[in-house]
């Protein structure tokens, strides 16, 4: 909203447009800026939105052919890396953080017949 700007009359010349500016300045100062909306707040307890949308399913087609490629390069490095681990976690003073994360990369690479690219 505008309001009109009250100037003094009979000043001298150039005061009434320096008291203008200075009015608008302070004006333009004064008017806080609008908060941006708050989202609106979730209950928790509410029903799904996407009833049929299973939460234990999966990607599809695509998106989940190309997980299961990412994960099979993943443990196809981890198996690369197994040999350098497992020595480093024979050593007799290796810590149990240590032989733990060798137990859990050998679970992770699991059965080697499936990572072995075979040229048949």
């Amino acid at each position: 909203m505008v309001r009109p700007r009250k100037i003094a009359t009979g000043q001298q010349y150039g005061k009434a447009k320096e008291q203008e500016e200075m009015i608008a300045a302070s004006e333009d100062a004064a008017m806080p800026k609008p908060a941006p909306p708050r989202p609106k707040p979730i209950n928790i307890h509410s029903p799904s939105q996407m009833p049929q949308q299973s939460i234990n399913t999966p990607g599809t087609g695509l998106q989940n052919a190309n997980q299961k490629e990412e994960m099979l390069a993943q443990r196809r490095e981890a198996l690369n890396l197994l040999p350098y681990i497992e020595s480093i976690a024979s050593l007799p003073n290796a810590s149990p953080s240590t032989k733990r994360t060798a137990r859990q990369l050998v679970q992770f690479v699991g059965n080697v017949d499936e990572l072995i690219i075979r040229e048949d």
